[in-house]
């Protein structure tokens, strides 16, 4: 994490005057259950607030101890509170420089505003850092999620992690969505076609995947951005990151570790 916060600090300073660095701001949106909680997170902002950035941390909608007050929940591409909270930290700093970086779902999310956004967004510089991309492949289970027993492990943490979540919020998951099935979910796939499809009018679990994925987001994004994602990643296989669409950028600049 030590390096990945040097390799985004320098990313970032290194595509701008690093006084603008300074008296900018920097924002992450989280992982999957993930809020302003998490070890990386918290890590990831010192590290940054050391170096004299403003940083702010992105909370998915009922987490981070905040409560739901709508139907509306955060799925792997729901990029409208993100844009709010950029327009809205633009309209009270519009000198200040944005900067944000996201992980994991987060990552997702972040690729994929910045690539409906186009030219029409106020951010000076992101970071990517273990994206799923192609959620598709990620989520195939006949060809990677199941390939090997770590990831069929951190598929049922994660899916725990998601049922966990729509248990403190059992009121309008089972008047909006399945909530038998959500409570016999045995993989995240499950708790997408019996929650999160239903929950966002989505025809199916593959319609969803592919409208989500930041894969077929990251050609149109202006702004410089690093992406980091290990080869070996157990969510995220290689075969779905979008080599080509992600070095199509002037200033995009790709990493990709082996852990």
């Amino acid at each position: 994490m030590r390096l990945f916060c040097y390799m985004i600090y320098a990313f970032l300073v290194g595509n701008g005057p690093h006084e603008a660095f300074q008296y900018g701001s920097t924002f992450t949106t989280n992982a999957l259950c993930g809020s302003y909680t998490d070890l990386c997170i918290k890590h990831l902002s010192f590290k940054l607030a050391k170096r004299g950035c403003n940083v702010g941390v992105c909370n998915h909608r009922g987490l981070g101890g905040i409560s739901v007050s709508s139907d509306r929940f955060y799925n792997a591409g729901w990029t409208e509170d993100l844009r709010k909270i950029i327009n809205y930290l633009h309209e009270k700093h519009p000198q200040a420089p944005l900067f944000v970086v996201g992980t994991s779902i987060g990552a997702n999310i972040v690729v994929k505003y910045l690539g409906e956004e186009g030219e029409n967004k106020p951010i000076a510089g992101a970071a990517s850092i273990c994206s799923l991309w192609d959620l598709v492949v990620c989520q195939d289970m006949q060809r990677f999620i199941n390939r090997t027993f770590v990831q069929r492990l951190y598929s049922r943490i994660i899916t725990i992690g998601l049922q966990g979540y729509a248990s403190l919020r059992q009121p309008v998951y089972a008047r909006l969505a399945d909530w038998e099935g959500i409570q016999k979910s045995r993989s995240v796939r499950d708790v997408d076609q019996y929650a999160t499809c239903l929950v966002g009018n989505f025809e199916t679990v593959d319609t969803y995947y592919r409208h989500c994925s930041s894969a077929s987001f990251v050609e149109n994004v202006l702004p410089p951005l690093l992406c980091i994602s290990a080869l070996d990643d157990p969510l995220c296989t290689k075969e779905a990151i979008p080599w080509d669409e992600c070095r199509c950028g002037a200033l995009n600049e790709v990493c990709m570790p082996q852990t």
